[in-house]
């Protein structure tokens, strides 16, 4: 009885949460689609900033229920967290205003049409417009946050309906054949807006929406599989810069939440010795093959942390580590088809292309062959643009400058956030040592290797002359974090539940402080 009794409760859990999922993603729509259609803020900005307000003490109220007085699993608080925050990001952050999102927009959106077979919109590249979404474009006397948008389309010319700049967008998209495999979720909603025959607000908004989904249910099953560091996963994958990404139409968002997944299973599969089922073996070959094709790859080596760092743990399963070689095989041969076959990694076409090389030189770039023949050069630059940009990076992974209009966020609330992360390392862990020095030493040698990685990226697009690579950015390490919190893993641990718990509640707090600085700025502007 008192089983059937407890499954009801995570039933109920489970119902509640999709009801305020359901519940969000209709204000949603409501309020981004019904802004657009008038040539004024449809809502007003006080309503807006009282329903933003509502929520926010709707999501504390909520929090601090299921985590102080029912003391529900972390999961569940990631759950309420993420569609919350969420909600509010969907709403004062719209399409096309974060990091690169212009290409995110048009890559996906091309994939919808091969896969809708739109021989005229194909060819052409010209989109299809409704009346109402003419407004979307035109409109340059938005007030509120969708001012930014109008401007942000005013800079970019090729998101006006003119044939010619749609056409070169495609043919760029065509040309790279960015990766379909992190789009799916964007490409699936455009493709049911699509056969709905809704307008294009309605299918970047759908779009969004199906992203948003994808990130929340990755993320929810590592958090809920990984057997320690759960509290910081949680925090990690709930930051301001993870809400703001994860309800875009960047790829980003997927990016992490496939890390974090993986990283939730395969610490499951090394350290619980509870019993593994076929699902959970077969969820972690998919995360691990996934991985494969974020980021060029370059999240790859983190499944060979696993492999090679830890396969001589003491608390390692021998079973389970087979298990995780035999899928980082599998793992490595799908990159290297995808790099044969130059089709489904973004970093093959853009940076290991003749034509690519042949541009760089032209227009006095760095390339390869200079990376190679200059390693001193290359080395010293690297080390001057960590020593220059390192705080600035800090910052940036948890939230310092939101989406293209650069929305600021207080230093102090910044370093509040990364005092509470500091301390949420010493929480949740195991009561024995199971992470040994040798494995912490291998986490922060292949950290450094994904970090010279990525430098190494961006070098490609510095002129020759430079001192620094101004291209990396914090946000592209965000999926290292909770392999970094390994390195912490110890015997000190705060003992008490109730303590842990609170130190997550203050955290959400500021996070919820964060996201009104964000919605107050943007409304002030």
């Amino acid at each position: 009885m008192s089983g059937l009794i407890s499954q009801l409760k995570t039933y109920k859990m489970y119902l509640l949460i999709a009801l305020i999922g359901i519940i969000a993603s209709i204000f949603v729509l409501f309020f981004s689609y019904s802004t657009f259609q008038n040539s004024g803020f449809a809502v007003g900005k006080c309503r807006l900033l009282a329903f933003t307000l509502v929520v926010l003490i709707v999501f504390v109220e909520l929090y601090y229920h299921f985590s102080i007085v029912v003391k529900s699993k972390l999961e569940y608080l990631f759950l309420i967290t993420t569609i919350c925050l969420g909600l509010i990001y969907s709403i004062f952050f719209p399409p096309i205003t974060v990091a690169d999102e212009n290409a995110h927009f048009m890559i996906p959106y091309y994939y919808s049409q091969k896969i809708l077979l739109m021989p005229g919109e194909s060819e052409d590249h010209n989109m299809l417009f409704r009346d109402c979404d003419q407004v979307f474009f035109d409109n340059k006397k938005i007030n509120g946050s969708y001012q930014y948008l109008s401007e942000l389309y005013h800079n970019y010319p090729d998101f006006y309906v003119g044939k010619q700049e749609l056409f070169e967008s495609s043919q760029q998209v065509r040309g790279t054949s960015g990766n379909i495999m992190i789009y799916l979720p964007v490409v699936t909603g455009m493709v049911i807006a699509k056969l709905l025959g809704l307008g294009i607000l309605p299918l970047l908004i759908l779009a969004k929406l199906m992203n948003f989904a994808t990130f929340t249910l990755l993320t929810f099953l590592g958090i809920r599989k990984i057997p320690f560091g759960k509290g910081f996963l949680l925090l990690t994958a709930t930051l301001p810069i993870a809400n703001l990404f994860a309800t875009s139409l960047s790829y980003d968002p997927i990016n992490n939440a496939i890390a974090f997944a993986f990283i939730g299973y395969a610490l499951f599969f090394l350290y619980d010795k509870g019993e593994k089922t076929k699902k959970d073996m077969v969820l972690l070959t998919i995360f691990t093959v996934s991985l494969a094709f974020t980021k060029g790859g370059l999240y790859m080596i983190l499944s060979g942390i696993l492999l090679i760092g830890f396969r001589s743990a003491k608390g390692v399963l021998k079973k389970e580590n087979f298990w995780i070689f035999r899928t980082w095989l599998l793992e490595l041969t799908a990159y290297v088809l995808a790099l044969l076959s130059n089709k489904y990694l973004f970093t093959t076409s853009n940076v290991l292309s003749v034509d690519h090389f042949e541009r760089l030189e032209k227009a006095g770039r760095y390339t390869i062959s200079d990376c190679i023949t200059q390693p001193f050069t290359t080395l010293k630059i690297m080390f001057l643009t960590v020593l220059r940009y390192v705080d600035d990076w800090l910052f940036e992974i948890i939230g310092a400058k939101l989406s293209w209009v650069s929305v600021p966020l207080p230093k102090l609330l910044l370093v509040l956030i990364a005092i509470a992360l500091f301390l949420a390392l010493f929480c949740d862990q195991p009561q024995k040592q199971a992470v040994t020095w040798r494995q912490k030493l291998w986490v922060l040698m292949i950290a450094g290797m994904i970090l010279a990685g990525v430098e190494l990226i961006m070098l490609l697009a510095e002129p020759l002359d430079g001192i620094y690579i101004h291209g990396v950015q914090g946000r592209y390490f965000h999926a290292l974090l909770p392999m970094l919190f390994i390195c912490f893993v110890g015997k000190i641990r705060i003992q008490k539940e109730s303590y842990y718990r609170w130190l997550l509640m203050s955290c959400n707090v500021l996070y919820a402080v964060a996201s009104l600085i964000a919605a107050v700025t943007i409304l002030r502007n």
